[in-house]
Order: C-alpha cells, then structure tokens, then sequence
C-alpha cells in the first residue's frame, strides 16, 4: 500500500508576523497559540526565535494590513455565522412556544415577562412583532384590574384541567367554574385557554367494524377443522386483522402466519 505524501504548507512572512504578534500579546502562549493557527509547536517557537518583538513593529502592521486581514479579523469573521445560528436557534423555540403572536398585548408582554430569562428581550419582541419600548413601558406600568382577573381565572383554570387529567375542554372548565360559584363567561376562559395552550381531549370517532354479525351472511367454511399442524411450509396459512388509532385517523393492520413456521 503506497503512502500518499502530505502536501508542504506555506506561510506567507505577513501570517508569521501575525502568529508571533498574537503570541506576545498578554496571557498567550505557544500551546494554545499553535492550536489556533494549526501549527506545529516547533514550528511557532521558530517563528519566534526568528523575529521575536519585530511583529509588533510598526512596518509589519501596516504589510500584515495591506495584505489581507488579521487573525482578529479572521476569529470575528468565524464567529459571525454562529451568533446569527444562534439568534436562528432562539427565534425557533420561541415560536415553538405555547404562546401565539395574535394574542392582545397583555398576553405578549406578560409572556415575555416570563421567558426574559431564556431569551434575550430583544429576540422575544421581534420574533413576537411587539416593540422593546412598549414592553418596557407595560413593565413599569402596574397591574390592571383585568390583567389580576385574568391570572386568577387562568391559575383556577389550569387547576381544574389538571384534576381532569387533561380532558376537560373550555365548555366542561366553564360548567366547573360556575358550580363554584364563580360568574364568569365561557369567552374569557376559551382566550385564557387558548393563550396558555391549554386543550383539552378529543374524543375519538367511532370504532371501524371489522366483523359483520349479521346472520343473513354466509358463514366462512371451518377449513382447518381446528388442525393447526403442517408437515411443510405453505401448506397452512392462518391470518387476523385489527385496527391501530394514529394521527390519520382509523389504519387497519392485518398480519398473516405460516403454521409450519409457528
């Protein structure tokens, strides 16, 4: 097997300028140094016996800018495309947030409010079209009558549908509230619960029939007569069918068995 020859890397006198000057800098040195220009160790400390303090001269500056950007330069211009991943990275989570961007303001700002701590401010009001100042403004405004109502109804809310295990819906919420005492509309409960992403459970539609009972039918001939030996395969195949839920509704599965293999 024949060894393919590692092809000879040149270094322009400007990069070895730079990758001295980087290492005389304060709090460098040649390990880490070396790492970040991917060099040899060997390699950098003969840099540096060779030119030592003439990186920094003045007239290698102004050769390293003439002739292509600095290794500072460089590192910024690496960096560039992982903040911009990142604020991508924050705006998905947020849209994947219960919170829906049609909602009143109120909601908005107190969402927000909430999440400060995950994101940055800034990213949470353009992602959510409302302004950092209006925000801000709300912050320091105090709480209104129907921002208080809202909160108790929302925390009596949640509560209920949790004891219902999640399956009460805005109309069952709604009966529950009301035999507590509590006089309050079926509107404000659905925004409330549609808002907070609170939903309750579907009901399922009614089961596919698999099996006829009718006895007008003609009756299936007993052909095995309760006879599940077979002496080769293929001689006997036996098969059953049900029915799955899925997300597309109602999916039927049927699966078939030679009773030589069985």
């Amino acid at each position: 097997m024949t060894k393919t020859k590692r092809k000879q890397r040149i270094f322009t006198p400007e990069f070895k300028r730079q990758s001295v000057a980087l290492f005389e800098s304060p709090g460098h040195t040649v390990t880490p140094v070396a790492a970040e220009i991917d060099v040899h160790e060997t390699v950098l400390r003969h840099w540096i016996a060779q030119m030592g303090s003439s990186a920094k001269r003045p007239n290698a500056g102004r050769a390293a800018a003439v002739a292509g950007p600095s290794l500072a330069d460089q590192a910024a211009e690496i960096a560039q495309p992982r903040r911009e991943h990142e604020r991508l990275r924050m705006e998905h989570d947020i849209i994947k947030s219960p919170v829906d961007p049609r909602n009143s303001k109120e909601m908005l700002f107190q969402f927000i409010d909430e999440t400060r701590d995950d994101f940055p401010v800034e990213t949470l009001c353009d992602v959510l079209g409302v302004s950092k100042s209006g925000f801000y403004a709300w912050k320091s405004r105090p709480v209104s009558a129907r921002a208080r109502e809202d909160a108790q109804t929302l925390a009596v809310t949640r509560e209920v549908h949790r004891k219902s295990k999640g399956a009460y819906r805005s109309p069952r919420v709604h009966a529950v509230l009301c035999g507590h005492g509590r006089r309050i509309g079926i509107t404000p409960i659905e925004r409330l619960m549609r808002a907070d992403a609170i939903r309750g459970a579907v009901a399922l539609k009614r089961k596919p029939r698999i099996t006829d009972s009718n006895p007008a039918l003609p009756i299936a001939p007993n052909l095995l007569e309760r006879n599940f030996s077979a002496s080769a395969p293929s001689m006997f195949r036996v098969a059953d069918i049900t029915y799955v839920h899925t997300d597309e509704g109602w999916l039927y599965l049927a699966g078939i068995m030679d009773l030589c293999t069985r």
